[in-house]
Formats: C-alpha cells, structure tokens, sequence
C-alpha cells in the first residue's frame, strides 16, 4: 500500500525491506551481538558525558550572570519545564524504543501515529502554558521568560522522538552526535544572550533553540536513514501509546522526587543546612544512577525483541546481565565512599565537610542503581509498565515513611536511610516480579556471593575511614575482587551464555 511519510515522500507498507542497519535484531556478519550491546550502552555514556559537561558550562556561565536572584527565578523555570517534561515525553521515548524494538516490521506505521500524536500534545501543552502565563500577573521580563520556558518544554519534545529512534535501532552513535551539536550550538548560544542582556529569557531561549534544531536535523536524518514514518490520525492507537506512556511518564516524575522529598522533608523537620548537606551529597550520587538509566535504555530494545520472540533467551539474558550491573556497581559504590572527602573539597569546598559522611553512607544507595535499571526495563520489555511504576510509588512513599521516623532521630543520616531503603524495596519487588514471570535459577546463590564480596568491601573502607581515601579505595578493592573471584560470583561460561542469550532469533514469517 502507497502512502505519505512524514518527510513528504512516497513509502510503502510495512514489508518493505530496509538497509541493514535499520533492520533491529539483525546483526552484521561476524559481529557479536555482545558487543554491539556494548557499544550502544558506551554511545550513550559518551551522550550523557557531552550533555552533563555542557550543562555544567551553561550553569556556569548563567549564574555568573544573572547573579542569585535572577539566577533563582530561572532554576524555578527550568524545574517546571524539568518535571513537566519526563510526564510527557519520558514515557513517549521509552515507549517508542520499546515498541520499534519488538516490531521493527511495523516501526513505520507506529512512529507516524506518535509524530502525529506529538503535533497534537505539543499543540494542547503550548495553548495551555500561553493560558496560565497570560493569567498570571507577570512582569514583562518574567512573561517572557516564562514563554521562554515553554519554548524549552517544546524543544524537549522534539528531541524525544529522534532520540528513540536512534536507541530503537541501536546506533546510539548518532544520539552522541545529536548531544554534542547541543552543547556546541547550547554554548555559544548561551553567551549571545550574555552578550545581548537579554535576561533570564535568553537564558531559557538559548536552551530551547540549540536542542530544537539538532533535533529537526536528527529527525530528517532518521527518516532517511533507518524509518519513513507513515503518518496517521488513529484514535484508537494514540490511546494505545498514551495508556502505555502514561505510566512510564508517571515512574519518571517519581524517580525525580527522590531527592526532592528527602530535601523537603529535612528542611522542615531539622533545618535548611541539613537540607543542604543531603543535597550536596546526594548531587553527587546521583550521577552514577542518571548513568544507570542510561545503560538501561540502551539495552531495552534488545529486551524488548527478546520477550517477543524468545523468553528463554530473555531469562538468560537478565540473569547474566543483573550480576555483570551488580559486579560494577558494588565497587562503584565501595570507590565514591572512600573517596567521598577528596571528591567532594575538589567540587565543592571544605565548607561542605558535613557531607562527606551523608555521602559515604548515600553511597550504599548505588549499589542497586544499575540492577534498578535494568529490572526496571526488562519489566516494561514484558509489557509490565504499571507494575514497575506501582513498585516506584511504594518506594517513594517508604522513603516518606522512613524519612519521617528516622530524620527526627538521626537527622541526615536519618533521610539518607530513608532513600537506601527505598532503593533497595525497589530492587527486591522487581525481582521478585520478573523471577514470577520469568523463572529465575541461576542468579540466587551468585546474589549472595556478591553481596558477601561488597560487605567484606565496605568494612575495609569504613575501618580506614575517610581520611585515608587511597588505602581505603585500594585494600577495599582488592577485599572486594579477592572474593568475588575465590567464590566465583559470576558463573562459569557467563559470558558465553549471554552472547548466546542476545541473538534473537529470526521472526515468524507469516504466510
């Protein structure tokens, strides 16, 4: 059947054959599917690398700038536009990689269906925002900046829906590309404004103009190069997409209040400084868990084919994975622990000294941040989104729960509890989901041999303590190595067993 796609061209149903490098699941000759994983999960380290450093430029340059006061109404924006944003195109973006992932034969109807969609959502977002800004009593100044700011929600939403494409496909390279033509255009961008006064609204624009164009020329390449969407006004699937992003959307904004709750709650129950002290802790943190999200993303449209067509192939692939995210993620916890005194003088200065043991104990929250990924999208690959989000809800209000009975006791140390324990009730309802639906076996004993490893780990570092940042990071290391290698934590053939586990096999044909 002829249509239209979105780039204005002819294109034909789905069972038009692509270029190789568009068709997911198929793997180029002699490469191994290992390690084009690999290679996805490193493109969009690189990514989030590229946007974190011209991020930290940008804030520089703007807060110079606008000095305390402007520099505050400008972060109230960007939170506004930073939580609106994952409700309305996290869940999309996820999502689209998901559903290309598990049905490359049908991507082209699909993404037309969200193209339209998107038009639609941004369209309804756009009139409302202008509604709410006209019956504010704003300045002049701030009602620019605040349409400034929905420009920048806008250009978000663009850039959603390139992005997905290049995760669905596994070539994240082009998502590295996609990120460094944001900071090389953010940048500059950002200094014209300086340079022009142009206030907290240059600011916001500058943000929004750089992301929305690379996102336009990404879009028009993806189009051209792995998918023609076949545009559609279909109800009946734009209900589809919205029911199954909705919930992805909601786990995203839910993800964010972690730190947001511990925050609020230490400022009213003990005071601002403590807040300040959790918050410059867990800024550090975070890191490695938005890397987490990272990694998760780019293996989720390999989940996704393998829960399509091969189950079994998937239960090999999660267990072999989860104890490889585990194996990285216990020692990266045990090194930001000792070197939590170093790192925090090097970013922050010796004022915030206090934080040095709220981030030796948050550490212990990283331990789960990779494996809370990748359980998180293996349960959306199996179609299981509202079961995920449900476990993120219970974790967030446990953090709530804990929180209130512990800050009154143990002030920082009380809210950084709190959030441990609401990670780790995340990490056990998952995996206890996915070994219900997909049986686990092998994965139980090598759990309790890791986990011996990292505690043989952390009682090395908390014995040198934190002024002794280089014994402890090495002897704990090496505690941690030594045990994990004796007991043999990860099993014999692993690796082997997970090459074999991400080959998915060829589709049913049809007749």
């Amino acid at each position: 059947m002829l249509g239209l796609d979105s780039c204005g061209q002819p294109t034909v149903s789905s069972c038009v054959s692509m270029p190789a490098e568009a068709q997911l699941g198929t793997d180029a000759p002699g490469r191994s599917p290992m390690r084009r994983v690999a290679k996805n999960v490193g493109f969009l380290l690189m990514t989030h690398g590229v946007s974190l450093a011209a991020g930290i430029v940008v804030l520089a340059l703007s807060a110079r700038y606008l000095g305390p006061a402007l520099f505050g109404e400008q972060a109230v924006l960007r939170s506004v536009a930073h939580i609106a944003l994952p409700l309305l195109t996290g869940g999309l973006r996820v999502n689209m990689a998901k559903e290309i992932g598990r049905d490359p034969e049908g991507a082209a109807s699909y993404l037309g269906s969200v193209l339209t969609l998107r038009w639609l959502m941004a369209a309804v977002v756009a009139a409302a925002a202008v509604a709410v800004v006209l019956a504010l009593p704003l300045t002049p100044a701030r009602e620019r900046a605040a349409y400034a700011m929905v420009l920048m929600l806008l250009a978000g939403m663009w850039g959603a829906v390139a992005s997905a494409v290049f995760v669905a496909y596994e070539r994240n390279e082009y998502n590295l590309a996609m990120s460094t033509a944001n900071g090389l255009l953010i940048v500059p961008l950002t200094m014209l404004a300086i340079r022009l006064d142009a206030g907290v609204a240059g600011i916001l624009a500058a943000a929004a103009v750089g992301p929305f164009v690379t996102a336009q020329i990404a879009f028009s390449f993806a189009c051209r190069r792995f998918v023609r969407p076949k545009l559609a006004v279909d109800l009946v699937r734009w209900r589809q997409i919205l029911r199954a992003s909705l919930p992805l959307g909601v786990g995203a904004m839910l993800k964010r209040s972690y730190a947001r709750v511990d925050v609020f709650l230490l400022a009213a129950l003990q005071s601002a400084e403590a807040a300040g002290i959790f918050s410059v802790a867990y800024r550090a943190a975070i890191q490695f868990t938005s890397a987490s999200t990272t990694v998760g993303t780019a293996i989720l449209p390999r989940l996704s084919l393998l829960a399509r067509r091969a189950m079994e192939q998937l239960r090999a692939a999660l267990e072999h994975l989860l104890l490889i995210f585990l194996a990285v993620s216990v020692p990266a916890a045990g090194m930001i622990a000792a070197f939590a005194a170093p790192l925090l003088t090097l970013v922050v200065g010796a004022e915030f000294a206090s934080s040095i043991a709220a981030l030796r104990l948050i550490s212990i929250a990283i331990v789960t941040a990779a494996p809370d990924a990748l359980l998180f999208f293996c349960l959306v690959a199996l179609g299981r989104e509202a079961v995920a989000v449900r476990y993120l809800a219970l974790s967030v209000i446990a953090n709530v729960v804990l929180d209130v009975l512990l800050i009154p006791l143990l002030g920082v140390s009380g809210a950084c509890l709190g959030t441990i324990g609401a990670e780790w009730i995340f990490f056990s309802l998952s995996l206890v989901a996915l070994h219900r639906a997909l049986k686990l076996t092998v994965v139980w004993r090598s759990l309790l041999k890791i986990a011996a490893s990292g505690v043989a780990m952390g009682l090395v570092i908390y014995v040198a303590g934190p002024e002794r940042p280089v014994i402890a990071a090495g002897f704990g290391l090496a505690a941690f190595l030594l045990l994990f290698v004796l007991s043999r934590a990860f099993p014999p053939g692993g690796i082997r067993a997970l090459r074999r586990a991400l080959i998915p096999p060829p589709p049913t044909v049809q007749h």
